[in-house]
Order: structure tokens, then sequence, then C-alpha cells
């Protein structure tokens, strides 16, 4: 074990021992709340996470490292534990932090866990932004990442580690040199608005304790493990078949609400080159789970504005966060109608 594992080892043992009792789910839904899009300004202040001290007792966690498919290094599994007390690593130290911004929403904390020059996956692509690249939107471009962060709030977005693992260094970062570290982590991702949880793996590239890169979508990557649509273990209601059959549910019940509310997801076209290769790659031996996480990457067929800003949502949640209170009361009438 290298020292940066052996110190995100120590890292995720605290984290273990300092982690609440899992909350009862029925409380959970029948108690959330979140705030539908706030102006996006110098003003906002910092907001607590939308549903307050969620964790999950140490004793229950199951933790387990992302496992790579195709040729990609093999990963050394972190387990959590309870104890020690060293200091976490420099490197976690700053995942920590840019994590804890996105659960609070907190512009400048968020921009400085990375470099001047670093990029994140941003789940849709900026038209504004100034990336050569379709979905990497530069923290450069602040007031766009102002208003990703308030798209994050109108889902309300809480992001919880699992577990991470140091990662073989890699040649040339994802688009800048001077990889000093890489870590690999899985991550409880639960969007508050729309009663989801899903786990996915979230990827890190860092020059000393700045990030240079952070993917947030490991579909999109093909060396890493595809997220987990649907966790057996969740705090909130739906996993992502949940958040399937809300919408045909939706397209039954209430049409003139789906048609306002569901963006269509658009796929490639049936003449693409290289396009089954590419859903092939998804998941290997598995078509069928491939041909579901296929829309999860497209772009949805509508944009919409935040703040001036035009955006175009990939496939995972591809809904205009204006209409995210509207969203949230019709998926509770969803779920007290199962």
């Amino acid at each position: 074990m290298t020292d940066l594992e052996q110190q995100l080892t120590d890292h995720l043992r605290r984290r273990a021992a300092a982690a609440t009792p899992r909350y009862d789910l029925e409380a959970i839904q029948q108690g959330a709340s979140t705030t539908g899009l706030v102006e996006l300004g110098d003003r906002r202040g910092r907001r607590p996470l939308v549903i307050a001290a969620i964790g999950v007792a140490a004793a229950a966690l199951l933790l387990v490292a992302l496992a790579g498919v195709g040729n990609a290094p093999e990963r050394d599994e972190l387990t959590m534990v309870t104890e020690p007390d060293d200091p976490p690593s420099p490197q976690m130290t700053a995942i920590d932090a840019m994590v804890d911004a996105i659960n609070t929403r907190d512009t400048a904390a968020f921009l400085g866990a990375f470099s001047p020059e670093g990029s994140f996956a941003s789940r849709g692509d900026f038209a504004e932004s100034s990336s050569l690249f379709g979905n990497d939107l530069p923290v450069a471009d602040v007031e766009l990442v102002r208003a990703w962060l308030a798209v994050m709030d109108a889902w309300g977005l809480e992001a919880e580690l699992s577990s991470c693992a140091a990662q073989a260094v890699p040649a040339a970062g994802t688009h800048s040199d001077g990889v000093d570290a890489v870590v690999e982590c899985e991550v409880a991702t639960r969007w508050h608005t729309l009663s989801l949880e899903i786990t996915e793996g979230w990827y890190f590239e860092l020059r000393d304790t700045e990030l240079l890169w952070w993917n947030s979508l490991s579909c999109c990557r093909n060396d890493l493990v595809l997220l987990d649509l649907d966790p057996p273990e969740r705090i909130l209601p739906l996993g992502y078949d949940g958040l399937e059959a809300w919408e045909a549910w939706l397209q039954a019940q209430h049409p003139e609400d789906a048609a306002r509310f569901l963006n269509l997801r658009e796929g490639p076209p049936d003449d693409c080159d290289g396009c089954e290769e590419a859903v092939a790659r998804l998941a290997p031996g598995d078509p069928d789970r491939a041909a579901r996480l296929a829309p999860l990457i497209w772009n949805a067929r509508d944009e919409w504005v935040i703040d001036g800003h035009r955006f175009s949502p990939i496939g995972l949640i591809p809904y205009d966060p204006a209409l995210a209170e509207e969203i949230k009361a019709s998926i509770r009438q969803y779920l007290e109608e199962q």
C-alpha cells in the first residue's frame, strides 16, 4: 500500500467513525424539502444541506472500491473501519473541500479546490463555455460555475463519499499535464427534489493539492465502473428505475404535465459511425444494460436558460430546473399513489 493509499484509508476510517445513523425512509420522504432556483449573485450566502445530518452508520457501510473493466489497472481496495486520528492526506482534504462546497453551494470554496486551469464534467454543455471540449466546464468561467451550482441546488444534490482508492497516474491527464495523483471514489448521490438516489464513480486528477479535473458521471469514461442506477440500500425512495416509472405514470395519468416536464433525450443518428461500439462499451458483455445506460449520456432535446446562460443537460436528469418545485410535487403524488 502506497503512502497516499494509507492516507486515504486513514481518512475514510475517520469519516466512518463520525457517520450518523441511517434515517427512516418514510420520515425522509415526508420531511424532505428543497428550494427552487435562486438568484445567482455575490449576495447569496451558504445554505445548509437540503437534508441535514444524513449519514450512514459505520457498521452498515459496505465498502467496495471501484472495480476496473477492460484493460484498466487493478484497483487497491480501501475499506472503511473505525479509529485512527492521523490527519487526512492533502489530496483527500482537497476532494473533501470540493464535495462539501457542492453540498453547501459555496462557489468560492468550490473554485478554491481547483487549480486556475482546472475543469470538470458539468453533466451537460454550456453554450458560453470557453472550453474546446463538449462536456467540460473550466472553473475560470466563474459565472457558469455559479449557474451550475444553482442547477445542483434546484435538484437538491447531496453527495456522500463511500470509498476512495488511489489509482495509477496517467502519462497525460484528461485535460491537463502534470498530474501528481488520481483518486476514484464511490459516491452516494442524492437528488432530494427528485427523491432519487444512485451510486456514481467520481474521478479526480490532482496536481499537488489542487484539482485539475473532476468527472462526475462515470458512464462517460470507458475505464470506470458504471454507476449503480438502483442501489439496493438507499436513503431516498427512488432509484433510477423509480424515476423512469414516474415518467411513465406521468405520461399515462397527466399527459399535459408530461409534455411540460419531460425533456426528450436525443440519441445518435442511425448511421452514426462507431456509435454501436461506443454504446456496447458502456457495459461490456451486457447489451441490455448498455442500451439502458446509453440515453444517460445523450443530450436532452431542449436546452434551457439560467441567469442568462444556455445549458443543454445530458440525459441523466434532463428536466428544466425552473420546474423543480412542480416536478417534486408530482413525484410526491406518484409515491403516495403507489
